[in-house]
């Protein structure tokens, strides 16, 4: 039997106190990657970048899987999705919902979720009221090919929670066609990344398509578990003048061309 909506997310939740953001590089010309250190400032994320661990109990996360399974999953693309309030098109980046599967209102069991994003999470979230929601389910060998979510199409922040699986999600600064090395960061299960200002708008993010992360001070082999990603988006459909062009759709349309890949053949286009 499911969980009934109110009984999902505890309303009495602890606030949110800084956390410590674990990041990975590379090792050597092996491809394969290791923790190089834990961050408690904001020195090492791109800015305008916060994970925050533990932003849901085990006993939530538990709950939160039950309702998830429980929705209808598209399987048309590699990985299996859900889309609410607005449907998410891999093909032009944007939120369509024009012959695409989508649930027409965000699901009742995220309200109080959001609520406590904006009082438990940072800053920029507290004005976040978003209308689009993507759950994805990444099983192991399957990425996301580097990308930036559209400009002119939504707001910032993005909102990403992960459950049932961690993960290394890998951000790159994009200037022109200068590309920087890759910044793995290591997002753990019940982990809740918020993308503001320039890590929203000036970087891009992927996930490499692989089985095994490295992760822990002596770059332990992790196999990757079944993880699902619930992320929040605010529509926005106007054009963009924002400060960081080379990603920006309004003044530099070529930036919504396909994204080049994350790691292997397995990566998936970008979502």
């Amino acid at each position: 039997m499911s969980p009934s909506v109110g009984s999902i997310f505890e309303i009495a939740h602890s606030t949110y106190t800084e956390g410590r953001a674990e990041f990975v590089t590379e090792r050597g010309d092996s491809g394969s990657s290791t923790l190089e250190s834990v961050s408690t400032t904001t020195d090492e994320l791109p800015p305008g970048l916060t994970v925050i661990p533990d932003f849901i109990t085990e006993e939530e996360e538990k709950r939160l899987l039950v309702v998830v399974d429980e929705g209808q999953w598209d399987e048309t693309i590699r990985r299996r999705v859900q889309h609410f309030g607005h449907a998410f098109n891999y093909a032009s980046l944007r939120a369509e919902d024009a012959d695409l599967k989508c649930e027409a209102i965000m699901p009742a069991y995220t309200e109080e979720l959001v609520r406590r994003i904006r009082t438990n999470s940072v800053d920029e979230a507290r004005d976040f009221e978003p209308d689009q929601l993507t759950i994805n389910e990444y099983t192991p060998g399957v990425g996301i090919a580097f990308h930036v979510d559209t400009h002119s199409a939504f707001e910032g922040p993005i909102v990403i929670l992960s459950i049932a699986g961690g993960i290394v999600l890998e951000f790159r600064k994009s200037e022109g066609d200068k590309e920087e090395r890759a910044l793995p960061l290591w997002l753990p299960r019940r982990s809740l990344a918020v993308m503001g200002g320039e890590s929203r708008f000036g970087w891009v993010h992927g996930i490499a398509g692989r089985k095994t992360d490295r992760v822990g001070p002596d770059g332990k082999l992790v196999e990757r578990q079944r993880r699902i990603s619930l992320t929040f988006r605010q529509m926005k459909n106007s054009p963009c003048h924002c400060e960081w062009p080379s990603l920006c759709d309004t003044q530099n349309p070529q930036s919504l061309v396909l994204p080049s890949r994350v790691g292997d053949s397995h990566s998936e286009q970008s979502g």
